[in-house]
């Protein structure tokens, strides 16, 4: 009986990630999101709980200008360069980053700014809250 309510309360796997996913996404890690929508794509701009701005936006869609049956959500900021931080610095950063994130990567641009790029893919293994747990985490 107990494993018949945590399945009903469990939510379902995504196959496909929709605008309204990913909002529910934003939601549960507290990030304000506002929806910029155009006739190309269904994009965020996007404040995390810490400050810190990005973008985000519904990819690898059937129909990318309506964002149906979207399987990836694709998240990228443009992090501070650390004060005083050599190149060399900033690639042991970007490489310890690499090695622990499994849902995103970093890398540094030619002007010495890391860039980090999270995408969470639907693949129907994953919920919404799952999701959310792994943006927040």
């Amino acid at each position: 009986a107990a494993a018949t309510a945590l399945a009903q309360s469990a939510p379902p796997p995504l196959e496909y990630i929709s605008p309204r996913d990913a909002e529910r996404v934003f939601e549960g890690t507290q990030t304000t999101a506002v929806r910029d929508e155009t006739d190309t794509k269904v994009a965020y701009d996007v404040t995390l709980t810490w400050g810190l701005k990005a973008n985000a936006e519904l990819q690898n869609c059937e129909d990318k200008a309506r964002a149906v049956k979207c399987r990836t959500l694709s998240i990228i900021a443009n992090l501070d360069r650390p004060d005083n931080a050599s190149r060399t610095e900033l690639l042991e950063m970007v490489n310890q980053n690499n090695k622990r994130d499994v849902y995103g990567r970093a890398f540094l641009n030619d002007r010495g700014e890391i860039i980090a790029r999270m995408a969470f893919i639907a693949t129907g293994n994953e919920s919404v809250r799952g999701l959310a747990q792994a943006f927040a985490g």
